[in-house]
């Protein structure tokens, strides 16, 4: 048997990005709602050759030719596994030869490379088959995407002659090879639900799992725990071991029967109902499914815990009037805070907490006025030589009462005292323009110079108090990042970028988090975005304080007296 040889493959260097652009505007809902809607899921299957059968469109490829030189093998190899989720990559294992045809693992890892560009095949001088492209994503077996800087992937295949003296591929870099494409059709993104630390809220981990897997696969994920990145932020009601039994999960009638083992037995009643909760948020976000009910054996694991939804919304945004401190933007809006109480009437940036209090900077201070005060207290001071200029990042109050803004570049957090929490990470350095926190309060996202934009886990004592941020996952939301930077619903975020050529309205970019952007065009003029992080409730505003609200294809004015405005976090 003759057989050409290869060196190892060198490992693909990744950062913790996922890749993968979700098109489309949400349809807004709440006050100064009314966004147009796309889809976020679906696509055609492609191929070369299709046939079509009841589950729509089949990509086939054909197995080896006879007579085929190493290089056809290797590309009919590479086409075989982008039609391998058709037929379960029982074609790609006809390229393979010896133990490998058994031992491949297809899933293991997903290289995506940017289908635009062509694959190079070369033979190396040791008789391997090189293959050279430009990845841009790597997909893990659990279904996380991490997002690559552009790297130049090198793969080698060796390859040998069978009994009929044929070429066989005999050692291969693990899993496979798609463009970016074959990546959106085959696989979908969908969240799994996690439990806060506290257990009061569920928290979104965004995966990447392939179609046909459907209701099973984001079973299995909720089950394999969260991503690295979002663990020092979250816990989960899964025990260890447990795993789908029987047909794993059965859908009809709108109604999703999960089956699990033994291990859910040894759960208490609390933790049985927070275990159905998070199956209940994972599985009722696929359409058709609108109840989950799970099982271990003949035991009924009972009710979901009553857990806020993900994605509730946060009711009318917050601004200032006047001086004053209103809710809603309508004619009916309430006044939550008059300049009165505030102490000035140049008051800016106010921010509504769970409690009731109110936070406005005033000058280089923060201040606070809790419900029912007839008075504001300064909680924070910052050092500056222009004691009147407002030096702060506009506030964001926590679930749990905590206070985040940055001054001179440099992330802070405060109670409703004045306590400042010692949040610091390796990654974190100065330079932050702009910040946000998710609903839950959990993921915190943070824009620096050089339009860099950074995704973390909030990291907290059993207070609820925060002690630091977790493994930094660098997101791409692209050139000419401009300003703003806000939660666009529970896994996305938007941003305001640079106008594209020949357009004078600035661009809105959409960012899956982790992920690769959509782009919208912006109204004439904004200078800064709001979202409420929930619904993909998205506004602008622009240099003279006006509101602008997407209906449709455009966006209009929605209000012209409110102005600095925000979403409280649910």
């Amino acid at each position: 048997m003759t057989r050409r040889t290869r060196p190892a493959p060198p490992a693909a260097p990744v950062t913790r990005r996922r890749a993968l652009a979700v098109l489309g505007w949400s349809a807004a809902a709440g006050a100064l709602a009314g966004c147009a809607s796309l889809p976020r899921s679906g696509g055609v299957t492609r191929s070369d050759a299709v046939t079509k059968d009841d589950s729509g469109l089949v990509q086939t490829a054909a197995g080896p030719a006879d007579g085929a030189t190493v290089e056809q093998i290797v590309s009919g190899f590479l086409r075989a596994c982008e039609a391998g989720f058709s037929d379960d990559f029982a074609t790609a294992r006809s390229f393979l030869l010896g133990p490998v045809r058994t031992s491949w693992e297809p899933l293991g890892v997903v290289r995506v490379y940017q289908g635009s560009k062509a694959r190079v095949l070369e033979v190396a001088d040791d008789g391997s088959v090189q293959v050279s492209t430009e990845q841009t994503a790597s997909l893990g077996s659990t279904g996380v995407l991490t997002q690559v800087d552009g790297t130049t992937l090198d793969a080698a295949y060796s390859l040998a002659t069978n009994a009929a003296g044929e070429w066989r591929i005999v050692d291969l870099p693990g899993g496979i090879l798609l463009p970016s494409s074959a990546l959106a059709d085959n696989f979908i993104a969908r969240p799994v639900y996690f439990l806060t630390r506290d257990r009061r809220r569920l928290v979104p981990d965004l995966r990447f799992l392939p179609r046909r897997d459907g209701e099973k696969g984001l079973v299995t994920a909720l089950l394999g725990g969260p991503a690295s990145w979002l663990a020092p932020a979250v816990t989960t009601a899964v025990p260890k071991g447990l795993a789908l039994v029987d047909d794993g999960v059965v859908t009809g009638g709108g109604t999703a029967q999960v089956s699990l083992s033994e291990e859910a037995e040894r759960l208490t009643t609390a933790q049985r109902a927070l275990l159905v909760a998070q199956l209940s948020a994972t599985l009722t976000q696929v359409d058709g499914i609108d109840s989950v009910t799970a099982s271990t054996g003949s035991d009924d694991l009972g009710e979901a815990a009553d857990l806020p939804e993900p994605g509730a919304s946060p009711g009318a945004l917050v601004g200032m009037s006047g001086g004053n401190v209103v809710r809603g933007a309508s004619s009916t809006r309430t006044t939550l805070v008059t300049s009165d109480v505030l102490g000035t009437k140049e008051a800016r940036y106010p921010a509504l907490g769970v409690d009731g209090a109110v936070y406005v900077l005033s000058g280089a201070s923060l201040l606070r006025v809790g419900a029912g005060e007839r008075a504001a207290t300064a909680v924070l001071s910052a050092d500056t030589d222009d004691p009147s200029k407002i030096v702060m990042l506009p506030p964001v109050v926590d679930r749990h009462g905590w206070v985040w803004t940055a001054s001179a570049g440099a992330l802070t957090v405060v109670n409703a005292q004045g306590l400042r929490a010692e949040v610091s990470a390796d990654w974190l350095t100065d330079g932050i323009e702009a910040i946000d926190l998710s609903a839950e309060s959990e993921r915190l996202l943070v824009r620096t110079s050089g339009a860099t934009i950074t995704l973390a886990a909030v990291i907290r004592d059993e207070d609820g108090a925060p002690t630091g941020l977790g493994e930094a996952v660098r997101l791409l939301p692209g050139s000419g990042a401009r300003a703003g930077l806000a939660w666009f619903d529970t896994t996305d975020l938007c941003l305001l970028a640079e106008p594209s050529d020949g357009d004078d309205a600035p661009v809105v970019r959409r960012v899956q988090a982790p992920g690769t952007l959509s782009a919208s065009p912006g109204a004439q003029g904004a200078a800064s975005i709001v979202a409420n992080r929930t619904d993909g409730t998205v506004l602008l505003v622009d240099d003279s304080h006006q509101v602008w609200q997407r209906v449709g294809a455009t966006w209009r004015v929605v209000s012209t007296d409110v102005t600095d405005v925000s979403y409280p976090l649910v």
